[in-house]
């Protein structure tokens, strides 16, 4: 399957002319302010304006830092500013990445096609991936992948410093689109769908970070809607690294680990397929395949390792201290757990998402008139929220408004910074906190 990138074709439109002067602009403040309100800061000269550091016109192989700050007239039209060289002052239209402009990207790509195998949307009806025409064929599956991810081996010619193009800013219809979170452009990197859901999956992350090695975490999480189901850097990362692990994929950054489980898996994947430099025919590690790949990255003396005891105590046909294990979480413990998309693997997680589905569950009841059926408690929050709605709206009553998950309440970012700590608590009582049981 090939790889190689084009760019997305995206609708522009010339810049409306406007008798914008230096005496209307206002500078946006990037954080909240002394005061608090963080929205205006005082009118900015240009002509006293700090002169930026001017960037070379070559390409390079980091991540293009953009010059510049965000401001807005005193018509509340966005501009991106720039000082020039000899001071002159450059002003480009701007918009924020809004729900709007998301869904105007998404209609518009969807014009061009549509993937083989979905990707996966999140809640609202912006958060979905744009289609983009070279991953029309991409899937989750090893048989869908793109080839650059059955590449065994970084090839030399992708470890030489070849000098790329600067990346510029991304355009939309003729203005710079902007973060809401940083009030900086987001990078135009071609193989980068405009919009990604914020369930955009490791290993189609991976893949785009593999095309093109300035790509970083930022780039991918700008691209995700503005709110609170926006992942962090930290998640993101570890979705690919997830995938990595589970595919016998190395990294192609050097990371602190990355010698240890290189190395594991050369032990591990069958000659034929390093050779060819090609994984498409093999397959994914076990559980067990993975705990023993990261084994030797916990820490300066593996063999102390829980991991190593319990392939000790396994070795003597015993169950281990884990496999045994159904103690109640230390608060360290809970925040662990990614409960809106990690699947609960204990019994005490699979209980709480329980309780916290019973909100919503309630109110499906009184909406539809009966309980829904139970949902699959190994699922993640989101999946068995998304499972309840589904059911909702397939058994709403006739000529009954169907209420849209986002509006319903409790909605599902109600517990977005983590679960209540009484949820953890198996004398938590559900019908006085609720009104009936789950």
């Amino acid at each position: 399957m090939a790889t190689s990138s084009s760019a997305q074709t995206i609708p522009q439109s010339n810049n409306e002319d406007h008798d914008t002067t230096m005496a209307d602009i206002t500078t946006l403040s990037e954080q909240n302010g002394p005061s608090g309100e963080g929205a205006m800061a005082s009118s900015v000269d240009g002509t006293h304006a700090t002169k930026r550091r001017k960037r070379s016109s070559k390409g390079g192989n980091r991540p293009t830092q953009f010059s510049g700050e965000l401001v807005e007239d005193t018509r509340g039209s966005l501009y991106w500013r720039v000082i020039g060289e000899g001071d002159e002052t450059l002003l480009n239209r701007a918009t924020f990445f809004t729900k709007e402009i998301r869904l105007e990207m998404l209609d518009e790509m969807a014009q061009l096609g549509h993937y083989d195998i979905p990707r996966p949307s999140g809640l609202t009806e912006d958060d979905k991936t744009t289609f983009h025409p070279d991953q029309q064929e991409w899937g989750p599956d090893r048989s869908n992948w793109p080839d650059i991810l059955c590449q065994y081996n970084k090839q030399a010619k992708d470890k030489k410093r070849v000098s790329l193009p600067q990346t510029g800013k991304l355009m939309w219809k003729g203005s710079i689109v902007i973060d809401k979170e940083t009030n900086k452009p987001l990078r135009d990197y071609p193989n980068i769908p405009l919009c990604l859901s914020s369930r955009e999956e490791g290993w189609s992350l991976e893949a785009m970070a593999r095309q093109d090695g300035r790509i970083t975490h930022e780039d991918f999480m700008h691209r995700m809607p503005f709110s609170a189901r926006r992942p962090d850097i930290k998640s993101i990362s570890m979705r690919r690294s997830r995938f990595r692990w589970s595919a016998g994929c190395k990294s192609w950054v050097s990371r602190s680990a990355s010698g240890s489980i290189n190395q594991y898996l050369d032990n591990l994947v069958p000659k034929e397929y390093q050779d060819s430099n090609c994984t498409r025919g093999w397959r994914d590690l076990t559980d067990l395949e993975v705990e023993d790949m990261k084994a030797p990255s916990k820490g300066k003396y593996p063999e102390r390792s829980r991991h190593a005891k319990d392939q000790s105590t396994r070795a003597e046909g015993q169950s281990t201290e884990s496999e045994n294990r159904d103690e109640k979480p230390k608060q360290k413990q809970v925040a662990k757990l990614d409960f809106r998309y990690q699947m609960p693997s204990k019994p005490w997680e699979q209980r709480a998402l329980q309780r916290a589905l019973a909100p919503t569950r309630l109110v499906i009841t009184d909406l539809i008139k009966h309980s829904p059926p139970p949902t699959n408690e190994e699922a993640s929050y989101h999946d068995q929220l998304n499972a309840l709605y589904n059911y909702y709206v397939i058994h709403s009553l006739e000529g009954s408004h169907v209420q849209p998950l986002e509006e319903m309440h409790p909605y599902p970012d109600a517990w977005i910074d983590g679960f209540p700590e009484e949820f953890f608590r198996d004398d938590f009582d559900v019908p006085a906190a609720f009104g009936s049981p789950i």
